[in-house]
Formats: structure tokens, sequence, C-alpha cells
């Protein structure tokens, strides 16, 4: 297996920029790594945000736990978060993954 083709299978993978790490092109990868690690801090603090509201109001209505009250529950507190910083985030990091996987076959390409 050529390195450029283990560069890509890292990066399509693993996380994007960790084939540049490979590839000895630190500036390129440390830059995907920060942009997407970035987008997936946020992609998770509004997750766990909303799973410890649902836990707290588990918690307080501890006689009628059952899949319907959960259900409820995680919709409406859904419901608060705005759709549209979830979407962008998720677009963030779909969009850096192809262009990390795209800049390193680029890459291969300039150095043959």
């Amino acid at each position: 297996m050529t390195k450029t083709m283990k560069a890509i299978l890292l990066t399509a993978l693993i996380f994007p920029g960790a084939g540049h790490l490979l590839l000895q092109r630190y500036r390129r990868g440390s830059l995907f790594i920060l942009s997407a690690a970035i987008a997936l801090y946020y992609l998770f603090s509004t997750i766990l945000t909303v799973t410890k509201e649902v836990l707290v109001e588990l918690e307080l209505s501890r006689n009628n736990i059952d899949l319907d009250a959960i259900n409820t529950l995680v919709n409406t507190q859904l419901a608060s978060v705005t759709d549209t910083d979830l979407v962008i985030s998720c677009a963030v990091l779909v969009v850096l993954w192809l262009a990390a996987i795209i800049d390193i076959i680029r890459i291969s390409n300039d150095d043959y």
C-alpha cells in the first residue's frame, strides 16, 4: 500500500488531517485537525447539554419513567436547540473531511 493511499485512508476513516501528518504536511494537518475538533466540540457540547437537561427532568419525575416520557423529554429539549447551529456544525465537519481527502489527493499529484 502506498503512502498516499495510507494517508487517504487515515483521513477518510480516522480524522481529517491525520493523513497530512503521515505525509509530513504538519501545518495543513494541524489546521484540518483543529477545525474539525472545534466543529466536533460544538456538536458534542450541544448533545451533552440536551442529555444533561433530559436526565435532570427524569430525575425530577422518578415515578413516571417510561419510554414515552423519555421520548417527550428528548423532543422538548431538542426543540429548544436551534437546528441551524447543529446543521452548520455537521456541514462544516463533512466539508472539512472531504476537503482534507481532496487535499491529500492534490498533494500526491503535485509530488509525482
